[in-house]
């Protein structure tokens, strides 16, 4: 039985494996804007729990919270995991088990900063700025070819299998927020996602002729995009003392590139596929239409505790991949702050997502977090942890190969992310 090697490979990229998998980043992009590390500790909740310049993008309307000069810097860093694995059987039983044939570990950061301003005692006006990473199209597959050999530990190398897409799309968002009574606000902010370069490479590096290497079909291909313009429109209102509603509106946007890599639906595991074309051919990253609503209760009582709750729909449906259209997606969040001694707060949350691509493919991540102030600086740290696996044929299927004639195959991911949040109050 011939069993492929494992290769451990660290790059320096980001992906965030928190909504698609990572192998489809290049045609939906994976959402990875840094927000504050108190929001990003209760499960991401950035309408509702947002204490930085991101509120600029998930609810401009909350800004008002910020009074006074405010800068804010966001940092996050990502472990991603894919495994992929093949049926085989095992040598003790008469059962079929899966084997890792290649296993691919990423380290990957990224940033953001922002500055905000009020003076609520002189005009009920809040401005902000902030720029950082947004979405990404970066997946890298690396595998070791080995030959079929006397043993396992004997099997000579004999190539490489390389996938590479990457691009990382920076937005600059300008906000403001303004209230006409003491209970009711709006928000408005214009957002810019910024140039930046697409990057596909396929490559089979042959060492000795094997039937275990898959047939060259190798190319590398670079395409700038153009600035995407998009808008978002928040209100929120006060519940009394102890509770906030708030709703927001978020505009779509579409980054156009030119590509070798034609996008299919495949029928079989109802998850897209990339073809080669010798012709560039103009694709498109799509970022949908996104309707928000949120809400934040913090009960009077001695312990602070704040209780959160958030949906979002993401009309995906408004994308179609080779005709068929994707299914919109729902994602819901919940979380919690306690202060310990009114002093040192603890957070933990729970999201739950569904797929664009299939109504089965539904993730649940699991947040956690704390924070610290010190003077005028306040230091917020989150994590999060989730995991996700599907079937998919191998990427590169050598024609030949015994070890998985199906040429189907298991992928498993998982993500593990610390974020750290700084911010000043002039």
């Amino acid at each position: 039985m011939y069993i492929k090697n494992i290769k451990v490979l660290s790059v320096v990229l980001f992906i965030g494996v928190i909504f698609s998998q990572s192998y489809f980043n290049r045609i939906l992009g994976d959402d990875i804007y840094p927000i504050s590390g108190r929001a990003y500790g209760m499960a991401k909740t950035a309408m509702m729990s947002d204490n930085s310049s991101a509120l600029g993008l998930s609810n401009p309307a909350g800004l008002l919270k910020l009074n006074g000069f405010n800068i804010d810097v966001s940092t996050n860093i990502m472990r991603v995991k894919e495994r992929r694995s093949i049926p085989v059987q095992d040598f003790f039983g008469d059962y079929l088990v899966d084997a890792n044939y290649v296993t691919n570990g990423n380290y990957f950061n990224y940033n953001r900063i922002g500055v905000s301003y009020s003076n609520l005692s002189i005009l009920p006006i809040s401005l902000a700025i902030s720029q950082g990473q947004y979405l990404t199209s970066d997946y890298l597959f690396n595998e070791e070819v080995r030959d079929r050999g006397s043993s396992f530990y004997k099997d000579p190398l004999v190539g490489y299998h390389k996938f590479e897409t990457s691009g990382t799309l920076n937005l600059l968002t300008c906000s403001m927020a303004t209230s006409f009574t003491n209970l009711f606000s709006i928000g408005f902010s214009q957002n810019v996602i910024l140039p930046t370069t697409f990057t596909a490479i396929r490559d089979t590096v042959i060492l000795e002729t094997s039937d275990f290497i898959a047939s060259e079909q190798e190319f590398s291909f670079n395409s700038e995009t153009n600035n995407t313009y998009f808008a978002v429109l928040s209100s929120e209102i006060k519940l009394g003392n102890e509770s906030r509603l708030a709703l927001a509106y978020e505009q779509s946007a579409t980054v156009e590139y030119e590509d070798s890599l034609v996008i299919l639906q495949n029928d079989t595991f109802g998850l897209p596929q990339f073809a080669v074309d010798t012709v560039h051919v103009n694709n498109s990253l799509v970022k949908p239409e996104k309707y928000r609503i949120g809400w934040s209760f913090s009960p009077s009582q001695k312990i602070n505790t704040t209780f959160v709750l958030e949906y979002e729909k993401v009309k995906y449906s408004s994308v179609a991949i080779d005709s068929l259209e994707l299914i919109d997606t729902d994602t819901y969040k919940i979380g919690f702050e306690y202060m310990v001694n009114n002093k040192f707060p603890i957070r933990a949350g729970l999201i739950h997502k569904t797929s664009p691509y299939r109504k089965d493919l539904t993730e649940s991540i699991f947040t956690f977090g704390f924070g610290k102030s010190i003077g005028k600086i306040s230091y917020d740290i989150g994590g999060e942890y989730g995991s996700l696996s599907y079937s998919y044929f191998d990427i590169f299927q050598p024609e030949n190969d015994p070890s998985n004639p199906s040429g189907i195959e298991k992928v498993m991911e998982s993500h593990f992310n610390i974020l750290l949040s700084v911010k000043y109050k002039f």
